[in-house]
């Protein structure tokens, strides 16, 4: 595995989720997904706090040596921000989530295979993204269900 591996791969967990989100209609974005009550616009701002958090981690990995925030304080803090964001427009979470995708992207581009293949919270920098695509493909797979079992928009 290499960078090259790591950048296609988020690329495509990027685009899959963004195709089924654009799917989304005006009135199913609200509509409980989760047994949590979680609804698609919960699930956008939780992917969209994931790649930030990511991308904050990994500049901060570059700087002292280890990410300011483990795997899992990166997945709480995504979820308590997603639910911060509640109320703002879809539209702007959108974007924001696109931004937060093509930012990370650019940082991993920028980097040396010695950087991607460093090791971080007991695995390489390749690994923590590739999980972090590993998420993004478990976001769209329950959108993709719960969107298959909807009426039309």
């Amino acid at each position: 595995m290499g960078k090259t591996d790591v950048l296609a791969r988020l690329q495509g967990a990027v685009d899959a989720l963004a195709a089924t989100l654009r799917r989304i209609g005006p009135n199913q974005w609200n509509r409980a997904i989760t047994r949590g009550g979680r609804d698609a616009h919960d699930l956008l701002n939780y992917a969209m706090n994931l790649l930030e958090l990511s991308g904050n981690a990994y500049l901060q990995s570059l700087q002292v040596g280890a990410p300011a925030m483990t795997p899992s304080q990166i997945d709480a803090l995504a979820r308590l921000n997603a639910e911060r964001r509640r109320g703002r427009l879809i539209a702007t979470d959108f974007d924001d989530y696109l931004a937060s995708a093509r930012s990370l992207i650019i940082l991993i581009d920028m980097a040396s295979e010695d950087i991607m293949t460093g090791t971080v919270w007991d695995m390489s920098r390749e690994q923590w993204f590739m999980r972090l695509a590993d998420t993004l493909d478990a976001i769209n797979h329950l959108l993709t269900a719960w969107f298959a079992q909807q009426p039309p928009p």
